[in-house]
C-alpha cells in the first residue's frame, strides 16, 4: 500500500515537472507578432549640442518626444525625428521653478507639469514659452505618477492613506481620494506604482508596475473598466520588516515591467520588459475601452525601455535616445 502511494506521489511530481519544463515563458503567452524592420535613423544625446546626462523617462505628445533628464533636471523636447526644440526647468534648488528631484511629468494642451518627490511638489510650465506658471503642493504625500485629465491633475503617491490617487484641480485645490484595486492595497502599495495616460477630458487609464492589468477610472474616482493584459500577474506583496522603530515594507522586485505606456486614438500601447529567462522587450496593443488584445511588435536592444509614436520606435538609454523607423518586412 504505501508503495503505491509513494509512486503516486513520484508521478504527480514527475508530472508537475514535465509541465513546468514545457510550459512557455512569459515572454512567448499568446502574442501575435508583427514582422517589422526597425531601422536607425538618428541618435539623440550622442553627438551634437544636446546631451542627455541621465535619462529617466520620456513620453509623446502632439507628435514631440519629451525626455526627462535626472542629471540636469529638465525636460527635453524634441521632434519627432529628434530635432532639439526646447528645454524646460533645470534649476536646482528650492525656489519658484527650481527642482530638486524629477520621478514624473504630464503635458496636456499647453501645460507641462513636472512632478518632485523630494519638495513633495508640482511644477507648471507653459509648453510654448517654457516659462514657470507655479506649482500645486501635495504635503501629505510623496509624488510617483502624474497625468492631468482636463481641469484636474491626478497624482499617485505614496502616503498613509489606503487609495493609489489624489486628485487637484489645476490651482492646486484638493478634491478627494480614490483607487482600490486590490485587496490588502496598504500593505502592497509600496510596490503599486505603475503608468498613466488621459483619456480625453473625463477618464484616464492606470498601467501597474509589476501586475499584469489596466484600470480605467473617470474624474469622479469611479473604476469604468479593467482588464487583465496577456500575462495577467497578480501584485506583488511588499516585503514586511518588523524593527524597534516600527514595520518597514520593502518593495517587491520582479522580472517582468510594465515600462511605458501610450494612448493614441483607440489603442493603448504597453511596453512590456522581461528580464528572464532572457531580456525581451514587447510593445502590445488593445483596443479601448474594452481592452481586446490586438498584436505586438518586439523591439531589440532596449535597457530602460521603448516607446512607440507613429512609425517611429524611440528606444531608451540612460545617456541617449536612439530613434528607430519601422517598415514591414
Amino acid at each position: 500500500m504505501r508503495k503505491r502511494i509513494f509512486v503516486g506521489l513520484l508521478l504527480v511530481v514527475l508530472a508537475g515537472l514535465v509541465l513546468w519544463w514545457v510550459r512557455p515563458a512569459r515572454h512567448e503567452v499568446s502574442r501575435s507578432l508583427i514582422a517589422v524592420a526597425q531601422d536607425t535613423i538618428g541618435w539623440i544625446g550622442h553627438g551634437g549640442d544636446v546631451v542627455l546626462y541621465d535619462a529617466l523617462l520620456f513620453k509623446m505628445y502632439d507628435h514631440a518626444l519629451y525626455v526627462a533628464d535626472q542629471g540636469d533636471l529638465s525636460i527635453k523636447k524634441f521632434d519627432s525625428n529628434g530635432k532639439f526644440m526646447k528645454r524646460y526647468g533645470g534649476a536646482r534648488g528650492q525656489g519658484p521653478g527650481e527642482l530638486q528631484s524629477i520621478v514624473d511629468f504630464s503635458i496636456h494642451e499647453n501645460n507641462l507639469w513636472i512632478a518632485d518627490v523630494r519638495q513633495r511638489r508640482i511644477l507648471h510650465f507653459d509648453v510654448a514659452t517654457g516659462r514657470y506658471l507655479g506649482e500645486v503642493q501635495v504635503p501629505e504625500i510623496h509624488p510617483l505618477r502624474i497625468v492631468q485629465v482636463g481641469p484636474y491633475l491626478i497624482v499617485l503617491g505614496l502616503g498613509p492613506f489606503e487609495e493609489l490617487f489624489a486628485q487637484y484641480d489645476t490651482s492646486g485645490r484638493f478634491h478627494r481620494r480614490f483607487g482600490i484595486v486590490t485587496d490588502r492595497q496598504y500593505a502592497k502599495k509600496i510596490g503599486m506604482s505603475g503608468q498613466l495616460a488621459s483619456l480625453g477630458d473625463t477618464a484616464f487609464v492606470f498601467v501597474p508596475l509589476m501586475a499584469g492589468y489596466a484600470f480605467i477610472f473617470d474624474t469622479t474616482g469611479t473604476l469604468r473598466g479593467r482588464f487583465p493584459l496577456l500575462d495577467e500577474r497578480p501584485f506583488p506583496d511588499s516585503r514586511v520588516e518588523d524593527r524597534p522603530e516600527g514595520r518597514l515594507y520593502i518593495a517587491p522586485t520582479s522580472d517582468t515591467l510594465n515600462r511605458n505606456i501610450l494612448v493614441e486614438e483607440n489603442q493603448l500601447y504597453v511596453h512590456t520588459a522581461y528580464r528572464k529567462p532572457v531580456r525581451r522587450l514587447f510593445i502590445d496593443a488593445y483596443l479601448l475601452p474594452e481592452g481586446r488584445y490586438v498584436h505586438s511588435i518586439e523591439v531589440a536592444n532596449a535597457p530602460l525601455g521603448a516607446l512607440l509614436g507613429g512609425d517611429r520606435v524611440y528606444v531608451l538609454d540612460d545617456t541617449l535616445v536612439a530613434v528607430l523607423r519601422l517598415r514591414q518586412r
